[in-house]
């Protein structure tokens, strides 16, 4: 069962989209620095992302209803971090991720 949906979105996004993440390039996740270069990769590699993605987007959605929202979330949350990440420490790396957390939440 787990947390409740809105709660899973919440705690999903206070994670995701902290500093410590965005700092943490050698531990935190390698989406947001590694989409453009996937793109350009052989079809076999486009699909792996594609099932990391359906199975990232299931496990946080819970049901086929909140599915298109969950995935809208993980949009958001890669590229916050991604922005944030290409900013760096700084006023406004910390304003992209409160704005995209607060997008969330």
């Amino acid at each position: 069962s787990g947390a409740a949906w809105p709660d899973r979105r919440v705690l999903l996004a206070a994670f995701y989209l902290s500093r410590k993440h965005r700092d943490a390039r050698e531990q935190g996740c390698p989406l947001p620095s590694s989409l453009g270069e996937l793109a350009r990769m052989p079809d076999g590699f486009r699909a792996v992302l594609a099932e990391h993605i359906e199975l990232m987007t299931a496990l946080l959605a819970g049901s086929p209803e909140e599915a298109d929202q969950a995935l809208a979330d993980i949009a958001l949350m890669v590229g916050g971090l991604a922005l944030a990440r290409a900013l760096g420490p700084g006023e406004l790396s910390d304003r992209v991720l409160r704005a995209a957390k607060s997008a969330i939440v």
